[in-house]
């Protein structure tokens, strides 16, 4: 079952549903009617615009001795106008079912319900007539309008009932095909002694919801969708269904008011379900595994298991939906994070045999997981001709057919196509043919299905498609590096969780490589400008009178939010930095002084280089030049200077004892001389 689905999924099916596709729409357009190797019986769709046959009520399964009921809605019939039905022989095989639907139903036939005469069936305000046809098995009495009582029965099987609208001269006006289906009772050899196992999938799912500007744009009738399919399941509380949501589309419901309803339906714990878990957008695995993308996985399952968990209440980390892409590399990387079951399409195995039950999966290191293959041939059947009741009643005629040729045990996991009409009413519709006492099938879920068949064939993986992701990978890298530099900067904010979501929503396989790449860019977009908010001052010069002294540092925070930031200082060897070459330091909204403590150890000019980073030092918020110029003395300054005038002071006193010592013996020199030359004359004199 199915709320939400893309239908760009669909291209996988092969060529059957694409032929049947094909097929309906020109059914659709209005095709003639049948030529006579229909045995007679008009075709399987109305032959005018004018009158129409709609399906309102079926009986699903008619058991040995019951009674099978069609109530039809007829539009448009003129006046004298009557309703009748040809039963025709039961199809032998699956194929002749699906001939069926193109208006090709061979032999004779069977029996006949009489005619009722519409003239006598009150009409609605839009001149719409209620119908009721039925057939009675096991039974004597005589047939009369709009009834057919067979005393012979019929064998199990299914049979194609032809509902035609003829005018008042038994020109036929309209057709419609229904589908009696008789089930086998004890007293029957067919059919196998087990119930088939069926497996309803239920697939939540939308493209991204917002845009890479931040816009939410969560579409109003994905809600719708999901509120109304909810709202059935909680009329059918019991239905055992597996869950498929995409972790994305579930918050998009939860922040969406108009659907908290639907989301407490979901999150029901008592009821019999699996949730599925995923990656909170559908990416192609094969390829982010091929470009080493391991950790942006890792981010993807971990933000969709948190959000399943959150809104649904669980989640089954061993099954994962690997609808979009699979090999045996992605086989390895899910079993190592505990993943043991995958949900598969058929064109994802190699071969062309059709898959009954869970199949084996080899890894690509010789490990063995579970495969469960949603059986797209029979899923396909509620839409192919475009009436939801009879689309119903077609299901449970191939599921029918299946019971009556599968060997024991045997299982089917469907999921309705984008087409149905996935509405409260389809879903107890559904869930009554499933659950229904007389049908050959057993409802369960994903898990009961692997629990409940062993038997399990193993079949190889086809050659996963393995689109080109360019400079994505390289791209998203930088820019989840910046991201995280944010937020060791501002914290985890708001706006670092929406980045971080815009982040994830670019890996979604539904985006165009151009919108991939503009999520990417508004995200390092916003982290640029949220750094250029943090400035530092031009170049400063700062002169210090004494040797310990601060460097007034100014930073401007121009976020409306105190961030944090590293501060690296770098200078050479005349300045040591007191307060330390790294600080991490919080700066509030506007203009804030850091005072970063230095002491100079020699008097002159000192550069000093201050960086400011993030917190983790990845990213360079800004950058400042200093020049320190210190006049004081250092302690070793004055001690040299005091040495010096110690050594001029002693060298000037000895000077000055050696100049008194020279003046003194030149003194008493001169005085010696001048005695001795008083004393020569007067011998001079005797002579």
């Amino acid at each position: 079952m199915t709320a939400v689905r893309r239908s760009t999924r669909r291209a996988r099916r092969g060529p059957l549903v694409l032929g049947l596709a094909v097929a309906v729409t020109l059914l659709a357009a209005g095709p003639p009617v049948p030529a006579p190797a229909v045995a007679g019986a008009p075709g399987a769709q109305a032959t005018t615009a004018e009158v129409t046959i709609t399906g309102v009520r079926q009986t699903w399964w008619v058991e040995r001795d019951g009674t099978w009921n069609v109530v039809l809605d007829v539009a448009g019939a003129p006046p004298g106008a009557t309703v009748a039905a040809t039963i025709s022989p039961r199809f032998q095989a699956l194929d002749d079912l699906h001939r069926s639907y193109f208006g090709v139903i061979e032999g004779e036939p069977l029996a006949t319900i009489p005619g009722v005469d519409l003239d006598g069936v009150a009409a609605d305000d839009d001149g719409v007539r209620e119908v009721s046809l039925a057939v009675t098995l096991r039974s004597d009495a005589g047939s009369r309008p709009g009834w057919a009582f067979l005393s012979a029965g019929l064998r199990a099987g299914v049979y194609p009932v032809v509902v035609t609208v003829r005018d008042a001269d038994g020109t036929a006006l309209a057709a419609q095909m229904v589908l009696l289906t008789r089930v086998a009772g004890d007293d029957d050899a067919s059919g196998p002694d087990e119930p088939v196992r069926v497996a309803p999938v239920l697939t939540i799912e939308d493209a991204p919801t917002v845009t890479a500007d931040g816009e939410d744009e969560t579409s109003m009738e994905m809600v719708g969708h999901a509120a109304a399919l909810a709202e059935g399941l909680s009329f059918v509380p019991d239905l055992p269904v597996t869950v498929i949501p995409r972790p994305e589309t579930i918050e998009a419901l939860a922040r969406t008011p108009e659907a908290a309803t639907a989301l407490a339906a979901l999150r029901r714990r008592d009821a019999p379900r699996d949730v599925v878990d995923g990656t909170y957008v559908d990416v192609a695995l094969p390829a982010w595994i091929a470009r080493d993308m391991n950790a942006e996985l890792t981010r993807q399952r971990e933000r969709g298991n948190h959000v399943l968990t959150e809104h649904l209440g669980r989640v089954d980390s061993s099954l994962w939906e690997a609808t979009d892409g699979f090999d045996s590399a992605s086989a390895d990387a899910l079993w190592n994070v505990g993943v043991r079951a995958v949900v598969l399409e058929h064109s994802q195995l190699e071969g062309e045999e059709r898959v009954l039950g869970p199949v084996t999966v080899e890894t690509g290191q010789g490990r063995a997981m579970d495969g469960l293959v949603i059986d797209r041939g029979i899923s396909d059947a509620l839409v192919r001709r475009g009436d939801p009741v009879l689309g119903v009643g077609d299901l449970v005629a191939e599921l029918a057919m299946v019971a009556a040729t599968a060997d024991d045990p045997a299982g089917l996991v469907i999921e309705p196509p984008d087409a149905w009409t996935a509405d409260s009413d389809g879903i107890v519709r559904l869930a009554e043919a499933l659950t229904d006492p007389a049908a050959p099938v057993s409802v369960v879920t994903a898990s009961a299905l692997l629990d409940e068949i062993d038997d399990r064939p193993v079949r190889a993986l086809s050659p996963a498609l393995v689109p080109d992701l360019g400079r994505y990978p390289e791209r998203l890298a930088d820019a989840r590096t910046s991201l995280s530099s944010l937020s060791s900067m501002v914290g985890s904010t708001m706006e670092v969780l929406a980045l971080d979501q815009r982040l994830l929503l670019s890996g979604s396989m539904t985006l165009e490589p151009e919108a991939r790449d503009r999520y990417v860019a508004s995200v390092s977009s916003v982290v640029d400008t949220r750094f250029a908010a943090i400035e530092a001052p031009p170049r400063e010069t700062v002169t210090l009178t004494s040797s310990d002294g601060d460097l007034p540092l100014t930073l401007r925070n121009g976020l409306d939010e105190p961030v944090r930031v590293l501060v690296r200082v770098e200078a050479d060897g005349r300045l040591d930095i007191r307060s330390g070459d790294e600080q991490v330091v919080e700066l509030e909204p506007g203009t804030t002084r850091i005072p970063i403590a230095i002491h100079t150890t020699i008097p002159g000019d000192s550069p000093v280089e201050i960086t400011v980073l993030t917190p983790d030092g990845s990213v360079v918020l800004d950058e400042v030049e200093y020049t320190v110029r210190s006049t004081a003395i250092s302690g070793i300054g004055v001690f040299l200077s005091v040495g010096a005038a110690v050594v001029l002071v002693v060298w000037w006193f000895r000077h000055w004892r050696k100049t008194r010592r020279l003046r003194r013996a030149q003194a008493d020199g001169a005085r010696l001389a001048t005695e001795i030359a008083a004393t020569d004359e007067p011998a001079r004199s005797g002579t």
